[in-house]
């Protein structure tokens, strides 16, 4: 930890301490790393380095389940019937798109590999397990919006 860092710490009070950890978890920050800051073991800089990609992986995650969402509000909830066939075409497309693979037969059944390993309700536990030790709420879970995509998927062929 830097000098500074370590002075700024020492030089502020109990209530600016608890404004900081609270800022921290509001952040998504564990307990350990925020008692780590706290005890002067790591610097703020490498807690946040460590949790700054966090966001941009929910992000990902959210943008996706939006347009499972969205397509199967579009075009009906039974991932077999003929309209919503379409659904994990257009699904595809948008996930090579963003992740700059092409669309093919491989990317949709990589894609399927996936979802059936999300969708496996031990990633469920696992996910609510690790929010509980960080003293967050539990995510809400993606297997109903991963379930359906895996069979609109397997529907299309």
């Amino acid at each position: 930890m830097t000098g500074t860092d370590s002075e700024e710490l020492t030089a502020i009070g109990a209530p600016a301490r608890l404004q900081l950890v609270r800022t921290l978890r509001e952040l998504g920050i564990g307990l350990e790393a925020v008692r780590r800051v706290l005890e002067r073991e790591a610097s703020l800089a490498a807690v946040a380095r460590t949790h700054a990609d966090a966001p941009d992986l929910r992000i990902r995650t959210l943008r996706q389940r939006r347009a499972v969402l969205r397509a199967v509000a579009e075009r009906g909830t039974d991932p077999g019937t003929p309209a919503a066939a379409t659904a994990p075409a257009a699904l595809t497309a948008r996930y090579a798109e963003v992740s700059g693979r092409p669309d093919e037969a491989a990317l949709r059944g990589w894609i399927l590999r996936r979802l059936e390993v999300a969708a496996d309700p031990r990633v469920e536990r696992y996910r609510s397990l690790l929010a509980r030790i960080n003293g967050r709420p539990a995510p809400p879970g993606p297997a109903p919006v991963f379930g359906w995509f895996t069979a609109a998927l397997r529907a299309a062929g």
